[in-house]
């Protein structure tokens, strides 16, 4: 009984003293309010590091309550003034709920609504870029491409156009 009695105090202790926060979060971009997707988000000094999901959004768990710091690289960039940072407290045993807004600028987005080709500066021989499988081949017109495979994997800062003329993704 006694040894009952043991294992029941410190299975209740934990729970009581042992309480933890998780914090959901979205990483949406500052002026569009689009997500992020697949960004690698690191809560610094946790040793924790997540990847934002299809709409954004990332979750962090075991946090006790304190102030954290979530830091962004922003791989479409060199300058590290464009990473991003972001302080928030966790006051509790509950979940905490956070949007991050940033503005990771990528190089393709100079170009999304202008299909005139970087190289030639023209536009009659640009097509959109494609990414996705495949199913029945690349589609043409008058034997030419009517877009340009990308492939399968979208990464966040993809090209937008392809200059047949040039042969620039952009």
């Amino acid at each position: 009984m006694k040894l009952f009695f043991f294992f029941f105090l410190v299975i209740n202790s934990r729970l009581i003293f042992g309480q933890t926060s998780v914090v959901k979060g979205a990483l949406i971009d500052q002026i569009t309010r689009e997500p992020y997707l697949f960004e690698r988000i690191e809560l610094i000094g946790t040793g924790q590091k997540v990847n934002s999901g299809v709409e954004g959004e990332f979750l962090f768990d075991s946090l006790t309550p304190g102030r954290y710091h979530i830091y962004i690289k922003n791989k479409y960039v060199d300058d590290f003034s464009q990473d991003v940072n972001y302080w928030f407290n966790v006051t509790g045993n509950d979940t905490t709920t956070i949007i991050v807004e940033a503005t990771l600028l990528c190089v393709y987005d100079e170009h999304k609504n202008d299909k005139r080709c970087p190289e030639c500066h023209k536009k009659n021989e640009v097509i959109p870029m494609s990414y996705g499988l495949l199913i029945g081949g690349i589609q043409k017109k008058h034997g030419k491409e009517v877009f340009h495979d990308g492939g399968c994997e979208i990464t966040g800062c993809d090209p937008h156009w392809y200059c047949r003329r040039d042969h620039t993704k952009f």
